[in-house]
């Protein structure tokens, strides 16, 4: 399955991205996103480096799972 973690470097998404290593959820590709300032950050997941992408980027991948946070 694969997932985006969107606002993976921000607190929640850290800790979205905590909770799916606990429980190891079934991910087969985990793609973190970003905003524009922190685009190509390494994000650690299951011990493994992943660079974050845009929002735009994540359109054109095919997801089976993204989250969706609101800011107030």
């Amino acid at each position: 399955m694969k997932v985006a973690v969107v606002g993976a470097t921000g607190m929640v998404g850290r800790k979205m991205i905590e909770i799916l290593e606990e429980r190891d959820f079934p991910i087969s590709e985990f793609i973190p996103v970003a905003s524009e300032k922190s685009l190509g950050t390494k994000v650690l997941y299951k011990n493994k480096e992943y660079k974050t992408i845009s929002l735009y980027d994540l359109v054109k991948k095919d997801v089976n799972i993204a989250n969706r946070l609101r800011q107030y």
